[in-house]
C-alpha cells in the first residue's frame, strides 16, 4: 500500500476540520524559532551576514528540517501505526487552507460591517503592504492577492511536494518558505544575508506556481465565463510582480474573474510603483473575494485529485 496516497488526503482533510492553531511546538514554529533565529545570531556574531553567511544557514535549516523527519521516519518505520500518525501530523502542519480561509473570513467580515478600521488591522496579519490608508477596493484587492499567492505556495506547494515525498519533502519545501518569509528581503539588513534563501524559495515554487495557473483555470469554468482569460492574463503580465512566481496565480485568478490586480502600494512608509495585473479588469469589490476563495477552494480540491490520480498512474507504470 502506497501511504501518501493515504497521508496527503487525510492530512488535507484534518487541516479543513482544524485549521493552524498557534502553539508554540508546531513545526513551522520550531523551524522558524528553534533553527532559522538562532543561526541566523550566531552567524552575525562570526560577522557572516553576507551572501556565504545566508547560504550556511540555507543549507544547515534544510538539512536539520527535513533530516530530522528522515531520521525520526527510519526508527518509527517498524512502528506502523505510530509512523502513519506521525507522518500525518508533519504534513498536517504544512498544509494552510482553513487558516487561509479564516484570516479572510475576518477581513470579509468587517468590510461587510463597514468597520474599515478592523479590516485593516485583519489584513495586516496575512499582508506585506502597509495597510492604514487602505479604502475598501484596496483591502478586497490585498485579499484577492493574498489568496491567489498563498493559494501556491500554502497549499499547492505543500500538496505537490508531499505526494512526491511525504512529509520529508513537504517540510523541507516548508523550512525554505520560511527562510524566504524571515530573511528573504531586499532591504540593508538582508539584501545580501537573504540572498540563497530567497533565490532557493523561488527554485521550489517554480513548478506549483505554474500548476496554479492552470488549476484556477480548471476551477474557474465553474464560476466565471472568463476562465480562458487566465491564460492570456499570465502570459501578458507574467513579469508584472517582483516575484518570478506569485504573478501566475494572481494573473489566473485576475483573468477568471476579470480584476484588476497589483499597482502601486506602501511599504515601510515608502510607495512602491508596482504595474498592474490584468488592467483593463474591473475594481475589486467584496463579492470579488468571496468569489476569489471559491475558486480557491475548488482549485485545491482539484489538486488533490489530479495530484493523487498522477501518483497512482507513475506507481502502476513504474
Amino acid at each position: 500500500m502506497d501511504t501518501i496516497l493515504w497521508l496527503v488526503p487525510l492530512a488535507f482533510m484534518l487541516d479543513l476540520f482544524l485549521g493552524d492553531p498557534v502553539y508554540s511546538f508546531h513545526p513551522i514554529r520550531i523551524i522558524g524559532n528553534g533553527i532559522i533565529t538562532p543561526i541566523e545570531k550566531m552567524l552575525r556574531s562570526f560577522r557572516f551576514d553576507g551572501r556565504g553567511g545566508g547560504f550556511i544557514l540555507m543549507i544547515a535549516t534544510l538539512s536539520i528540517s527535513a533530516g530530522t523527519i528522515l531520521v525520526l521516519n527510519n526508527y518509527l518505520k517498524q512502528y506502523t501505526v505510530i509512523f502513519f500518525i506521525v507522518n500525518l501530523y508533519f504534513i498536517y502542519s504544512c498544509i494552510a487552507v482553513k487558516d487561509l480561509r479564516n484570516h479572510v473570513g475576518k477581513v470579509m467580515e468587517a468590510l461587510e460591517q463597514d468597520h474599515i478600521e478592523n479590516a485593516r488591522e485583519y489584513l495586516s496579519a496575512i499582508v506585506g503592504r502597509e495597510t492604514e490608508h487602505l479604502d475598501a477596493e484596496g483591502i478586497a484587492r490585498a485579499c484577492v492577492e493574498t489568496l491567489a499567492e498563498n493559494f501556491s505556495d500554502g497549499i499547492i506547494a505543500p500538496l505537490f511536494y508531499a505526494f512526491i515525498g511525504g512529509a520529508p519533502f513537504a517540510i523541507f519545501y516548508k523550512a525554505a518558505n520560511t527562510m524566504d518569509s524571515m530573511v528573504g528581503y531586499k532591504n540593508e539588513r538582508y539584501k545580501n544575508f537573504g540572498y540563497f534563501p530567497a533565490k532557493f524559495d523561488d527554485v521550489m515554487n517554480w513548478i506549483p506556481a505554474r500548476l496554479s495557473l492552470f488549476l484556477v483555470m480548471l476551477a474557474g469554468k465553474k464560476y466565471s465565463q472568463n476562465w480562458g482569460n487566465a491564460w492570456t492574463a499570465a502570459l501578458r503580465d507574467k513579469h508584472n510582480h517582483t516575484s518570478p512566481n506569485a504573478a501566475y496565480p494572481e494573473a489566473a485568478m485576475a483573468g477568471v474573474l476579470n480584476l484588476r490586480l497589483g499597482g502601486p502600494n506602501f511599504y515601510h512608509g515608502q510607495r512602491l510603483e508596482k504595474p498592474y495585473i490584468n488592467k483593463s479588469g474591473n475594481p475589486v469589490t467584496l463579492k470579488h473575494i468571496r468569489a476569489a476563495w471559491n475558486v480557491t477552494f475548488a482549485s485545491a480540491i482539484i489538486a488533490l485529485i489530479v495530484f493523487s490520480g498522477v501518483r497512482m498512474l507513475l506507481l502502476n507504470w513504474i
